[in-house]
């Protein structure tokens, strides 16, 4: 899921695919809001003069090109476990993460970030020339 907002254009965009889909049909459904479908399945959805339709803080929080990620897309490109990435996300380690339905969407930056500060996993090296690399290694971040 990829979440945009123009603040020149106020054009919210919401898209439910990971990449543009060609020959998406949009459908009105109410004044400023539209409907993109893509064979037959939701594609995206597209609110014009978003700041009637969402409160301004709101807007603001989003960044221009966030892309929202589920903890199972996360888990596939980073070859980690979902469930792990959703408790990160529910302990308030991925900052920007939201809770929709059952689901997590957490910022792919926020992501990074975390997989960048995060301690290395595993046993202790037994060996003091690694114990000393891998704590320079803990200190430099």
């Amino acid at each position: 899921m990829r979440l945009t907002y123009d603040p020149e254009a106020d054009v919210l965009d919401i898209s439910l695919t990971e990449r543009r889909r060609p020959g998406v049909q949009h459908e009105k459904v109410a004044t400023g809001v539209y409907l993109g479908w893509s064979e037959n399945r939701l594609a995206g959805i597209q609110v014009l003069q978003a700041s009637k339709h969402v409160p301004r803080g709101t807007l603001e929080r989003i960044d221009s090109a966030a892309v929202m990620c589920t903890p199972r897309e996360l888990a596939r490109e980073h070859g980690l476990v979902a469930g792990s990435i959703a408790n990160a996300a529910a302990a308030g380690r991925l900052p920007g993460a939201v809770k929709r339905g059952g689901t997590w969407f957490i910022p792919s930056s926020a992501f990074v970030n975390y997989l960048e500060a995060r301690a290395p996993s595993g046993r202790p090296p037994k060996s003091v020339k690694a114990r000393r690399a891998r704590k320079r290694t803990r200190t430099q971040r």
